[in-house]
């Protein structure tokens, strides 16, 4: 009789199981790394949050809405911004803010522009202004 640590079944299988263990736990690693933004309507600012709720920056909403590259904002041959200040209230604040994928957030902004996407990279980086 084959004893069960040298079944090649059942080596494939313990293989097989340690790998989902370790893919499991790369994924709740990921999950505490993760980049979230959020609003908050009572202190009027976007919050980007790293990890496990760490604070990276705290960003003006005006601020980040005339920092938009959409190809609505910007002209893509010229990298021109068609974005006026006068145009947009100083009060434009999200009503929306979804994630795309595990690189980016897609903000729908109370003027009605519909069409920003701010990558996490440069929400993090030194193009958004941070409040202090």
């Amino acid at each position: 009789m084959v004893s069960p640590e040298t079944n090649l079944s059942n080596k494939e299988f313990m293989s097989i199981s340690k790998n989902l263990d370790d893919t499991i736990n790369n994924l709740d690693q990921m999950k505490k790394n993760t980049t979230k933004v959020t609003y908050d309507p009572k202190d009027g600012y976007i919050l980007v949050n790293q990890g496990e709720g760490k604070r990276i920056k705290k960003v003006n909403p005006l601020d980040l809405r005339l920092k938009c590259i959409c190809a609505a904002c910007v002209d893509e041959m010229t990298g021109q911004s068609f974005i006026k200040t006068k145009n947009i209230n100083e009060n434009v604040h999200p009503t929306k803010i979804e994630e795309k994928g595990n690189y980016a957030v897609a903000i729908i902004w109370s003027d009605g522009h519909r069409s920003s996407i701010y990558p996490y990279k440069r929400l993090l980086g030194n193009d958004i202004p941070q409040m202090d």
